[in-house]
């Protein structure tokens, strides 16, 4: 098992997309089932501010486990996972 954080934040992404991956408050549920659904996914949690969202994981499918959230912060943001992997 592996504790793995992904996100961003003020030092890695503008503030146009940091506010695009703001996860409000109506979307935690959908996001954290989204999150626990993740392949080797044991755990989950969320925090999102005004400068940074991020998810810490407890995994045992490591690289699966990144690119589900890449896939997950890409959705809620409208942009395409490979243009928003170079923020995370």
């Amino acid at each position: 098992m592996s504790i793995v954080v992904v996100g961003l934040s003020h030092r890695t992404a503008p503030v146009e997309i940091r506010d695009k991956v703001a996860i409000s408050e109506q979307r935690v549920r959908s996001v954290l089932d989204q999150m626990n659904r993740l392949q080797g996914t044991s755990e989950s949690t969320l925090i999102s501010t005004c400068n940074r969202s991020e998810a810490y994981l407890v995994t045992d499918a490591l690289e699966a486990t990144i690119e589900g959230m890449v896939e997950i912060f890409g959705a809620l943001a409208g942009v395409e996972p490979s243009k928003l992997r170079r923020h995370i």
